[in-house]
């Protein structure tokens, strides 16, 4: 095994007999929700005691306490020693690279995230990046829709939406609010709205009639919201929140997941159930993530079905399906390239990894 330098490390295996808790604890202390972390896992061999030790969230070291990332690290560790343990019962010696790298962050001595790079044998080598930080999930995508708001795309797009909504032939003069969400489909939008003028809120909904916002003020727009907020790798919003007033700037929120509302019966809407492994596969067909930054709820929607999801590449920077392969920009998948086919004898790794989140195996 290489270690972050380069060298080898020739493992013995021997379990974590040479971890000294004492030291991993002092690491975290005086953090909250900050745990000490070794640079590669013991089972491997690499070295215990003060060695490579960094601060890390409890999340990402143990799968305690809120969720902080979409990337789960323990998880991709538990993953890496399976294999190894398959690969020994097998009789072969395990040959991985394993290398880290941390990135600073505003506290001394806490790193913001870390870049893990892994692959056995001569695979190609996986790169995920995991955030590391005490800030919650929650926090996460706080300071990213703060972000996104900031930004003049979003500012232009909800200054034109208040004129619409409230200028002299606004639909929504006399109210206080006008809330609509916005829930992205793959080719098509779905969504329902409010009023709100003091006490009363009023239903709507989104049928692109002249008392509603255009079609260009409000779709076109969050088409280009959601370019905007796509990461590689990391995915894009599927639900905006917009809220429009008449004597104040508006406000964007975006949701990965799903904001659906059901009847008064308790039934969804006609049309408004949720979505399907079909669905999800267009979506991340357009802006695809890694295996590991998929959330938990929607892998249980391809599992459900059986359906292997396109999956973010990050050493071509493309998405890969179905032995197809397409480059990704900034902005998401690039479908002015033709795909090119992908043999998988020659690159079986990128396959085991997602059969392994789908089927476990």
């Amino acid at each position: 095994m290489k270690d972050a330098d380069g060298g080898h490390i020739v493992s013995t295996l021997v379990g974590d007999a040479n971890r000294n808790g004492y030291q991993q604890r002092k690491a975290g202390a005086r953090r909250p929700r900050l745990r000490r972390r070794h640079a590669a896992p013991s089972f491997f061999g690499f070295i215990g005691e003060r060695g490579g030790i960094f601060p890390q969230h409890e999340r990402q070291n143990r799968k305690a306490g809120t969720e902080n990332d979409d990337t789960d690290f323990h998880e991709i560790e538990m993953d890496v020693i399976r294999e190894a343990k398959i690969l020994l019962e097998e009789g072969s010696a395990p040959d991985l690279t394993w290398e880290m790298e941390l990135v600073p962050g505003k506290k001394p001595g806490v790193p913001d995230s870390m870049e893990l790079s892994y692959a056995f044998g001569d695979e190609e080598v996986s790169v995920e990046r995991f955030n590391t930080s005490p800030a919650t999930r929650v926090r996460l995508v706080a300071m990213r829709n703060n972000f996104l708001n900031s930004e003049a795309l979003v500012i232009d797009g909800l200054q034109r939406l208040s004129y619409e909504a409230y200028g002299p032939e606004g639909f929504a003069r006399g109210s206080d609010e006008v809330i609509h969400v916005l829930i992205h489909r793959g080719s098509r939008t779905m969504g329902y709205g409010y009023l709100i003028a003091g006490a009363q809120k009023t239903s709507r909904g989104l049928k692109g009639g002249k008392d509603e916002f255009s079609r260009e003020a409000l779709h076109d727009w969050l088409d280009e919201c959601r370019d905007l907020a796509y990461s590689p790798g990391i995915g894009t919003w599927t639900t905006a929140e917009v809220h429009v007033f008449p004597d104040k700037p508006g406000r964007l929120d975006f949701f990965e997941e799903e904001r659906l509302r059901k009847m008064s019966n308790g039934r969804w809407y006609p049309g408004a159930e949720p979505a399907d492994a079909v669905v999800w596969t267009k979506q991340l067909l357009r802006y695809p993530r890694t295996a590991y930054s998929i959330p938990s709820w929607m892998w249980d929607v391809f599992r459900a079905e059986g359906v292997t999801p396109p999956i973010y590449n990050p050493e071509f920077k493309s998405v890969d399906w179905e032995n197809r392969r397409r480059p990704v920009t900034e902005r998401g998948t690039d479908f002015t390239v033709e795909p090119t086919v992908i043999d998988p004898s020659l690159e079986p790794g990128v396959f085991a990894k997602i059969s392994k989140k789908l089927f476990g195996a």
